[in-house]
């Protein structure tokens, strides 16, 4: 899957297995763009890159009732890699919790806090807030 919001491609594939039927292990690829922005000058210039992230990760969850669930999900980076700067100490975290609604067998909405932080060479940028989800199964 491909999307590309302002010049960002962002690209997340993922694989599971499940251990039993509450706890899955995950292992996956992400590829985020960005944009460097040069402010020397009178005009900022942006150079596209993008960070290529492997990681291994866990997804739980508990059922409230017959209709509700609670969830959570870790993942951390394997190697992170960015194509501008190819020997920098990169490391991507991912952690998300939140509470889920059966409507049918085949729709949930599902409402969460996801935070995610890259850190690159000791500088940390971090991503967090609230989450809206909803799946649709044919």
């Amino acid at each position: 899957m491909e999307l590309t919001l302002i010049g960002a491609i962002l690209t997340d594939l993922a694989v599971g297995w499940s251990m039993n039927q509450n706890i899955s292990f995950l292992a996956g690829v992400k590829k985020v763009g960005s944009n460097n922005f040069d402010f020397s000058g009178s005009t900022a210039t942006a150079t596209p890159s993008n960070f290529n992230i492997s990681y291994l990760g866990l997804n739980g969850f508990t059922s409230v009732s017959d209709k509700s669930f609670l969830y959570g999900t870790a993942t951390k980076s394997l190697k992170v890699t960015k194509s501008n700067q190819p020997t920098a100490s990169l490391s991507f975290t991912t952690y998300e919790a939140g509470y889920g609604y059966l409507i049918n067998k085949s729709t949930q909405l599902s409402l969460g806090y996801r935070s995610q932080v890259l850190r690159n060479d000791g500088t940390d940028t971090t991503l967090a807030g609230f989450i809206f989800g909803s799946s649709f199964s044919f």
